[in-house]
Parts: C-alpha cells; structure tokens; sequence
C-alpha cells in the first residue's frame, strides 16, 4: 500500500532556468511587466502551456555619472509552499574587461555594494505578486555593468529559510539594459 501511494504520488522538480538579456538602444525604459508579458507569450508558443513559476525582471540604467537606476520585478506562481515574505537585492557596480573578440571577461568590483531588503507585512505573511521596486544606487563613473544577487527568503518564528538565491549581470549603460531570469516547474509525472 505505502509503494502503491509513493508510486501514484507525483514527482515536482524545478527544471528549467532561463535568462534573456537585451538592450534597449534608443527606445523609452521598457516596462517591466510588459517585459513578463513577452516572456509568457514566449514560454506558451514555445512549450505549449504556461508552467509554474518564479520571474525577476530587472531594467539597469546608468541615470546620471555617479548613479544608476534599477527596477525590479518579482513574479511568483508557484502557490503558498513557494511564497516568500522577505527579498533582499544585493546590487554590485562593476568593470566588466572585454576579450579580444569583445566578449564580456572578466569583471571587478567598483566600490561598496547597495543593499534593499523588502519584507511583506506580517498581516499578508508574504510577499505580493508582482513586487517591485524601483532602486537608486551609487555607480562609479567607470562602472559599466553591475551584478544583482537576489535571495528569497521565507521567515518563520524559528528560521528563515531560503527559497532562491540568484545572479544576474547586466549591462550599465545609459540606455536602459533588461534582464529577465525565470525558474519553472518540471511537468507533473506520475509513475
């Protein structure tokens, strides 16, 4: 009986992680759910189906010699299990050296990194969906990319446990640059 139910039980595995990255030269800052948008009608022409989901969509933008600005977008759907209540966004201006072919290589850190911690108030116990948040930091003039690290986390009176802890690098430019990761849930087997 207890094999018969692990075997009818289904199996649910984070699967696939995808990154888009594009710039947008010459064109107003793009929105970032329209950004989502695309994504999804993408995922469905592409797979056939919409599958669960965690998305953070990022637009950098350097606004003026010492400052840039970051916008930032958090989509969950992946239900209550999955939902967290705290995000922190680690923002990391850089030099990023290009190779010979012009590649992006190596990168090193300019000055000190900028720290946003966003919490959901303890009456909704998580995050809403979408979350976003515009965040304004300080960027060497040098700088002319940044790394973003993202942790989701889910506090409890005991712990606070990490659901997705992420990177993602973007152009700084003074046109605005986006950058779209997503985790997706594998297909529900049975077996």
């Amino acid at each position: 009986m207890k094999k018969a139910l692990i075997a009818a039980l289904a199996v649910v595995v984070l699967t696939s992680v995808s990154v888009v990255a594009q710039t947008e030269k010459d064109s107003a800052r793009p929105g970032l759910m329209n950004l989502y948008e695309d994504w999804k009608q993408k995922e469905v022409a592409s797979k056939a189906e919409l599958r669960e989901h965690l998305v953070m969509v990022v637009v950098s933008q350097r606004i003026e010699e010492g400052r840039a600005q970051l916008d930032f977008a958090l989509i969950n759907t992946f239900g209550d299990s999955k939902s967290g209540n705290e995000l922190m966004l680690e923002i990391q201006p850089m030099i990023t050296l290009r190779n010979a072919d012009g590649q992006p290589g190596e990168s090193l850190a300019v000055g000190a990194a900028t720290r946003t911690l966003i919490s959901a108030d303890e009456a909704t116990e998580s995050l809403n969906s979408p979350s976003t948040v515009s965040v304004l930091v300080p960027a060497d003039p040098q700088a002319n990319s940044v790394v973003v690290k993202w942790v989701l986390s889910k506090r409890t009176p005991d712990a606070k446990q990490t659901l997705s802890n992420n990177t993602m690098h973007l152009l700084l430019e003074d046109a605005p640059n986006s950058a779209l990761m997503a985790i997706t849930k594998a297909k529900t087997s049975e077996q």
